[in-house]
């Protein structure tokens, strides 16, 4: 039996938040003088890679859960304190499980969440700049196929919320990828001779190719930084990090392209991907109206890579802003 300290503090969740901007959309804030990613012009386009073999791991051990494919998004059901089933959008962005405050208030009347699993709040930065402070409360287990996670933590969001499957649930399932063409997550739960670590990150690349060159780019964003889990120190790194970024701008993702983009500069700093990310947030900014920005990323590259197409690129760029 649920206490009456909880009824009442989440009544008065379902009365606030839903006045707030849904945490779902919450986006790391980019720093002063980082822009978004833009297209480039045609002359900086080609063929990036050599077509990827599209090949299959043999997984002895690894299950694979139905995905639903909604607005571009996939879903999946997932068990909730072994009450409740409800579909989760997969969401490898998300820092945390995010669960609806009407949802929240039905696991406290079935009296699987009480008052000692609340936890103090977090404040999010939105993509408009503004924060959000939302409640938080450990979720006692969530089952995703066959596998139990326990002790979660989540964020608790206005009622029109979605409910989200973030990192802190995506980093506990192990080696993980999505099959887009079968739309299916592949969980694998062991080691075997035919699947080693290297072996793995090589399948999440091809893969993350593929999706990439499909135009796939939710699930080559996904595979890709399940390729930079496994290999982060690999020499595909760098442009792993950068094919992120592009894969984000292409879905206008502006703000999260950025902050993918600046990876590639502050990780690899070496990688000749290096010059393409700073013009890339250069006509990102652009893209967002933040000239002041565009023009400062732009002329960096001219002072950095001078003798580089990019920086001829930059200037063809900054004669247009002017």
């Amino acid at each position: 039996m649920h206490s009456g300290i909880s009824v009442l503090l989440l009544f008065v969740l379902l009365a606030t938040l839903t006045k707030c901007t849904d945490p779902s959309q919450r986006v790391i804030s980019p720093p002063a003088g980082s822009p978004p990613a833009s297209h480039l012009p045609a002359s900086s386009q080609g063929t990036l890679f050599p077509p990827p073999t599209d090949i299959r791991p043999s997984l002895s051990s690894a299950e694979e859960i139905p995905l639903v494919k909604v607005g571009g998004v996939y879903s999946l059901p997932i068990e909730i304190n072994g009450v409740l089933t409800l579909h989760f959008i997969l969401d490898s962005g998300a820092a945390e499980v995010n669960i609806p405050a009407d949802v929240v208030l039905t696991l406290v009347r079935a009296g699987t969440i009480k008052d000692t699993d609340f936890l103090p709040g977090t404040t999010y930065v939105l993509a408009d700049g503004s924060e959000l402070k939302s409640p938080r409360f450990m979720i006692r287990s969530l089952k995703i196929g066959r596998q139990s996670i326990n002790n979660i933590p989540a964020s608790v969001g206005n009622i029109a919320s979605s409910l989200l499957l973030g990192q802190s649930v995506l980093e506990k399932l192990g080696t993980w990828g999505i099959d887009n063409q079968r739309q299916v997550l592949i969980i694998h739960s062991g080691t075997s001779q035919t699947f080693t670590a290297l072996g793995v990150a090589d399948q999440f690349y091809r893969r993350a190719l593929k999706d990439y060159q499909e135009r796939n780019y939710e699930a080559a964003v996904v595979n890709f930084k399940m390729f930079l889990r496994q290999a982060p120190k690999s020499s595909q790194a760098g442009n792993a990090q950068y094919l992120i970024g592009e894969s984000l701008y292409a879905q206008r993702q502006y703000e999260a392209a950025i902050v993918a983009f600046d990876e590639v500069v502050q990780r690899y700093g070496q990688d000749p991907k290096v010059a393409a990310a700073m013009l890339k947030q250069g006509y990102a900014f652009a893209q967002l109206k933040d000239l002041r920005n565009a023009r400062f990323f732009l002329q960096q590259v001219q002072k950095k890579y001078p003798n580089s197409s990019e920086a001829q690129q930059a200037a063809a760029a900054l004669r247009q802003i002017r």
